[in-house]
């Protein structure tokens, strides 16, 4: 999900992934090369079909630059802020709410 200032909150552990939507400008396609300011938070991984995966590895900030392989050499930021809800050691399923709202009102 995307909060308030523009930044991609993901779960470690979540299967995460940039698509590529470039097209082809006269006939000709190009690359896209992303590159991760903190690769102990987020690593970017190997890209298939336009499809570049991320590693989240711990709990923190980072910025994906993705840069246009092409004579604009234009790039993208992307802000992305890894949370590890289990550091935490309190995680609430559907049914946890459920019982703890169940003693509250018993």
């Amino acid at each position: 999900s995307v909060n308030e200032n523009g930044v991609y909150v993901v779960e470690k552990g979540a299967q995460v992934s940039l698509k590529d939507n470039t097209e082809a400008i006269d006939g000709k396609s190009f690359k896209v090369s992303y590159k991760s300011s903190d690769v102990n938070v987020v690593k970017t991984g190997k890209t298939t079909d336009k499809i570049t995966k991320l590693d989240l590895k711990t709990a923190g900030f980072a910025v994906i630059t993705a840069t246009a392989k092409d004579t604009t050499g234009s790039t993208c930021r992307i802000p992305v802020k890894v949370v590890d809800h289990s550091e935490t050691g309190i995680v609430l399923s559907q049914t946890a709410v459920t019982e703890i709202k169940a003693l509250k009102d018993a």
